[in-house]
């Protein structure tokens, strides 16, 4: 994650990538009644993804797209809600594999099936063994981020390089699995 308080170089996911292509992989699966689940502002990677992911909903004809922060606490009511309303969502993207597999169970727990009702995306490519079924998730390659932080110190070191300024940002790969598929409504 990105912190805005301290200036030095950094090395992280593409979010507003992995926002966009989620948004992209939703759409051309036809859905367009979209739910994105995040953290809120202060987490820069929930707020990176949910940029790229509005961005690209904005330009698609006919899709919608509704956001609830803190998806696993004090969102849990409104987003039981919304799955029992009129307005259910068709896919959610969740800014981390985490709370997708909260949603996952959420959606079931609410009588719905995955993907059948509803499609449900991560990032992080992070299940656990407890996950309903296969999450189709984003792998954000942390070995080729820990090995280019790596090398970003080691130049900082012997070349002296203390500008900090340097940001790379590694893309991420879609991994679809189960949780996500064509819009079947």
């Amino acid at each position: 994650r990105e912190m805005q308080q301290i200036s030095t170089a950094f090395v992280g996911s593409a979010d507003r990538e992995i926002g966009r292509d989620a948004a992209r992989h939703l759409i051309e699966l036809g859905h367009r009644q979209l739910l994105f689940v995040g953290d809120g502002a202060v987490v820069s990677t929930s707020r990176y993804r949910e940029e790229g992911f509005r961005r690209v909903l904005s330009e698609s004809a006919g899709a919608s797209c509704k956001v609830i922060n803190n998806g696993v606490g004090e969102g849990e009511d409104a987003i039981l809600q919304l799955l029992r309303g009129e307005d259910c969502p068709t896919a959610i993207f969740c800014y981390c594999d985490p709370v997708a597999e909260v949603m996952m169970k959420r959606v079931l727990e609410a009588g719905l099936s995955v993907p059948g009702d509803i499609s449900v995306l991560g990032s992080g490519n992070q299940v656990t063994p407890d996950c309903p079924l296969p999450l189709s998730t984003f792998d954000q390659n942390p070995h080729l981020i820990g090995k280019t932080a790596a090398g970003l110190y080691l130049e900082r070191v012997y070349e002296q390089n203390r500008s900090g300024s340097r940001r790379e940002l590694i893309p991420a790969t879609l991994l679809p699995r189960a949780s996500t598929a064509a819009l079947a409504r």
